[in-house]
């Protein structure tokens, strides 16, 4: 998920064509911040929340094997050019 939350959810209804409550989106607004205010559990799906993170845990080495071997989709979604 990106840093911009609202543009992110704004970005996602209109790609997949359906609109939502103003109630139904304040609440996955608030979910989605909490996920991202959450300090680091090792042991939860959803560490930190914020993009980059895995340069704190992947070697560069395993981070270079990742961008070739998922070049394709990275491009589809603007991550990599």
């Amino acid at each position: 998920m990106a840093t911009n939350v609202e543009a992110w959810l704004s970005n996602l209804m209109s790609y997949i064509e359906i609109s939502i409550s103003e109630h139904l989106r304040q609440n996955i607004l608030k979910e989605a911040y909490a996920v991202q205010e959450k300090d680091e559990n090792k042991s939860e799906h959803v560490r930190k929340g914020e993009p980059g993170d895995h340069r704190e845990k992947l070697s560069p080495a395993t981070i270079e094997q990742f961008n070739e071997q998922f070049s394709d989709v990275l491009r589809m979604f603007d991550y990599r050019k």
